[in-house]
């Protein structure tokens, strides 16, 4: 599966002209894909940016695109395999939370970033149940958005301050390497292994020549 693995929603100092966007799938294939970014304030559902990428994913999976600059949060960030719309489509016509994606054909991943408590409820990726919603971390926009090792869960940071996708701050020392910087074409940091439970138990009584005991069923 192709997904989305980094970008910047808002990065620090004046806007660029184009977004860096780092893609994660299989190694070494070809892709032909297409990115489209929907206003997510509130239900809006118009079509922000549509650009199709194209080429090959390195060895190790990772493929860096530079598609227009994307307009600041809240909005979702689609993945599909085609898209027959263009810019200033409004895909919820209602303004329901039912976005219309007849024009999509296979999406592959959709992250949804928010900038309020307000929009967190509203993020167009909440209805696809493989799609990522990084909500309001209650300080400013992420200027940066990485998924742990690559394909795990998303992380936000802005200011110096480091959240997971929920909002929720969390320990940068968590990670085997700076969250903070990007890492563009290259496996993104990844959490820190945590021992298995047979490991910590190996560790917490092999030196005190302890056993465990399993109990007998009475």
């Amino acid at each position: 599966a192709q997904i989305i693995s980094e970008f910047e929603p808002n990065p620090f100092g004046t806007d660029p002209t184009t977004s860096t966007i780092e893609l994660f799938g299989a190694p070494n294939a070809n892709y032909d894909l297409n990115l489209v970014s929907v206003d997510n304030d509130g239900f809006n559902g118009i079509v922000d940016r549509v650009q199709n990428v194209t080429g090959t994913f390195d060895t190790s999976g990772i493929a860096v695109v530079a598609i227009d600059d994307l307009e600041n949060p809240t909005f979702s960030l689609f993945l599909t395999e085609l898209f027959t719309g263009s810019s200033g489509d409004d895909l919820d016509t209602n303004n329901d939370g039912s976005l219309d994606v007849s024009g999509f054909g296979e999406i592959f991943d959709v992250v949804g970033v928010s900038d309020s408590t307000g929009d967190n409820s509203t993020l167009y990726s909440l209805a696809f149940s493989f799609g990522s919603s990084i909500l309001s971390n209650g300080i400013n926009e992420p200027e940066g958005v990485f998924r742990a090792g690559s394909d795990g869960d998303f992380f936000q940071h802005v200011g110096g301050n480091l959240f997971d996708s929920d909002g929720n701050a969390f320990d940068p020392t968590e990670f085997n390497s700076d969250p903070f910087a990007t890492t563009f074409g290259t496996i993104n940091p990844s959490l820190t292994a945590v021992p298995e439970p047979s490991t910590l138990v190996f560790l917490g009584f092999a030196g005190l020549g302890l056993g465990l005991k399993r109990r007998r069923p009475k």
